[in-house]
Parts: C-alpha cells; structure tokens; sequence
C-alpha cells in the first residue's frame, strides 16, 4: 500500500465508515457474499458517487448467472438520476427518428445519470455490425458529446451534451471480446465478483425483501454523504504513482492481437499497439477518489478494491498465465496449461499473444531457445512484483 501519514479523520468520514459497515451487514444477511471480497458493494456505490466528479466512472462487473448481481444493483433504486436498461438495440442510445426524442440518453437520462445494464451480455450475443454500432454509442457516450440523425431526415438530429457513469453486468462471455477488440477503445474497467462456494445448509432468508429496500435506503444515505465528501478528498504522490503503474500495467496486458479464423493453426495477422494509459489512469482515479470517500484516506480497503480492479480488467486467460509464471517461475506449455486449467492449444496462443506484447519470452538456456518454455520478462516481473498483485 502507499505510504501515506495518519491524519485525523473527519467526522463525516466516520459516518460514512460506519455506514458502509451497516450497509455491507445489511447486505450479508441477504446473500451469499464473502466480506473479505465483496467488492461489487464499492463499486456499485462508487458508481454513484463518480457522477460528483467531471468523468465519472464506467465500470463492468463480471460473474456467474444467479451469483447476485440484480440484487446488489437494487442498492441504487433510490439514488437519484439512476436509470436502468435492460433490452439495448442499435439505435436506443441515440436516435434520429422523429418520436424518439434523440434517444435513451438525451430523453431519459439528460445531463448526467447512471445508465446500468442488469444483463450486458445480450450484447455479446448480437450480430456483428449491431453489436458494433452499441459500442460506437457507447463510445461517444464517454466523451460527453453525441448525436445521431437518419439519412431521410438529417436535420432531426439531436445534440446531447453531458456526463455519465455507466454500470453494467455480464457473464464471462466478455472475455473473448476483451481479447480480441478494440470498439470500446476501453472506456470500461472491470471486476470479477467472487461468489463463496455453495452451501447445502443455505436457506433464504424469508426478511429478504425488507432487508433488500432497507439496505437501499442505507446505501442512498452513504452516496449522499460520500459525495459532499469527495472535495475534501486528497491524493497523494505514492498514490499517483500507483495509479499510473496500475494504468500502465493494464494497457499493455490488454493489447489486442488479431489472428486468422479456421485452419490447423491460427496465426498472428496483427499486433495492435497498446492503448495510451491516459484513459484507464482518470479511471482508476475516479475509483480511489469514491472509495476514499467512503473509508478514509487512510484505509486499507481502497486499494484492495483498486488492485481487484486493476487485476479483473487485464483479460482473464492472459494474467491465469502470468500468475502461474509470477508464482512457479518459467514453464513448459503443458505445465502452465496444468497450472492454469486451461486447455493445452489455449495455453499456447495466449503464451504467444504475450510473446508478442513483450510481456512473456521463450527461455534460453546454453545459447538456444525453447519455444516449449515461457516465463515472464523480467522487468514486467519485478513491476507486478513491487506492485504485489496476487
């Protein structure tokens, strides 16, 4: 963690300390969270909270089907400007038809909001050129400043001009978009929520629905109070420091690398060259900002949700490999593919992929090369080592 000073806590600080602990209480008595990573509760409050600064932030929650989600989004029910969409076509974002008003964005949401998706993952599942047009939407969203108008009436468009944090759930499916496209230029940070093993012994707790609207009456208080906070909130230079090793760490690692479809052997069309980390850094900052509006500047906690963050946006094969090298040192395809639960053929393009980024090398020994055997760059290694990712 940065080395920052102790400093005396303000009493709203406290309150908001104390609320997040009787809110994430609350939470536990509903569903099956483990309080050691129940990170979505930050997240989602920091969502809210974001919409205070002038980028607020775009977060993806990925996680099984039936793991919570919806439940955990009702935490923002009664937060004012939050808006959920749950069938997403083409043109809903922004549209040029007449009746249409320009669009969910423009009409519903206005000049700021938090545009949700309960279920992102119909998207994944769209044609092509549909699913392509969702992400331009979204990217434009982003940057404050949209429109759209039809071909047989151009002068029905309709400028929208504001700010939005956009929260969205999906299953795994994501993760073979977060290797293989660049639509989003990547606006999004992620986070795998973690669910503990299923117990037999669970039983519902028959209170769930009053313990469900008192918990959103919690966390509407908390956001309210977390954000007449946020200006008091400071950074200081071991932060910036880590936000930027952070930023930098995951544009690399999530660079797309493009490869022939069909054949024996897929190979290597093109590398495209890392995104600047200028984005994901505002970003990250955004989450530490909100989270230590909540927990203080001093606590542990910001930092753990931040890395979870930082770790959950690298694509998930890439760093199951790079874990596997940080802990075992270097390794033969089939042993990293044992190590990884992953398949063998897998294991191998995603070695070469990181090959290819400069982020993994064959081993050398005596003068000749393995190209059975990986391990990580050494530098990538002591970065991810002095950052202490697990």
């Amino acid at each position: 963690m940065p080395n920052t000073k102790p400093t005396n806590e303000s009493q709203s600080t406290k309150t908001t300390t104390a609320l997040f602990s009787t809110l994430q209480d609350t939470v536990h008595q509903y569903l099956r969270l483990d309080k050691s990573n129940d990170y979505f509760i930050d997240l989602v409050l920091a969502s809210a909270i974001s919409l205070e600064l002038e980028n607020p932030l775009w977060a993806m929650i990925e996680a099984p089907s039936s793991s919570g989600k919806t439940e955990i989004l009702r935490l923002l029910k009664n937060v004012e400007h939050f808006h959920k969409m749950y069938t997403i076509t083409r043109k809903a974002l922004f549209s040029g038809h007449k009746e249409s008003n320009g669009g969910f964005i423009p009409h519903i949401i206005g000049e700021k909001g938090i545009l949700c998706f309960p279920d992102f993952t119909t998207v994944m599942s769209m044609r092509t050129d549909d699913k392509s047009e969702v992400f331009n939407q979204l990217r434009v969203a982003y940057d404050g400043e949209a429109g759209s108008a039809t071909g047989v009436d151009p002068d029905s468009i309709v400028i929208w001009e504001g700010k939005l944090s956009c929260l969205a759930c999906v299953t795994g499916a994501i993760e073979k978009y977060k290797e293989q496209a660049t639509d989003l230029g990547e606006r999004f940070l992620y986070l795998h929520h973690q669910v503990p093993k299923f117990d037999p012994k669970y039983k519902v707790n028959p209170k769930k629905k009053v313990l469900s609207e008192i918990a959103a009456r919690q966390a509407q208080s908390l956001i309210e109070l977390a954000q007449s906070e946020l200006s008091e909130v400071k950074l200081t230079d071991d932060d910036h420091e880590l936000l930027n090793r952070l930023g930098q760490l995951i544009a690399m690692t999530r660079a797309v690398i493009e490869h022939s479809s069909g054949g024996s052997k897929r190979e290597i069309l093109h590398v495209h060259p890392a995104e600047e980390p200028y984005r994901v850094i505002e970003q990250l900052e955004v989450v530490l900002r909100c989270l230590k509006s909540i927990h203080g500047s001093t606590a542990e906690r910001p930092y753990k949700v931040l890395k979870a963050v930082a770790i959950s946006s690298v694509p998930e094969n890439r760093w199951k490999l790079m874990r596997v090298l940080i802990k075992k040192g270097p390794k033969a395809i089939s042993s990293l593919a044992i190590e990884a639960g992953m398949v063998e053929t897998t294991t191998r393009r995603v070695a070469e992929d990181l090959e290819m980024l400069g982020i993994f090398e064959t081993l050398v020994t005596l003068g000749k090369r393995n190209a059975d055997v990986f391990s990580l760059v050494e530098e990538v290694r002591k970065e991810i080592a002095g950052l202490r990712l697990k």
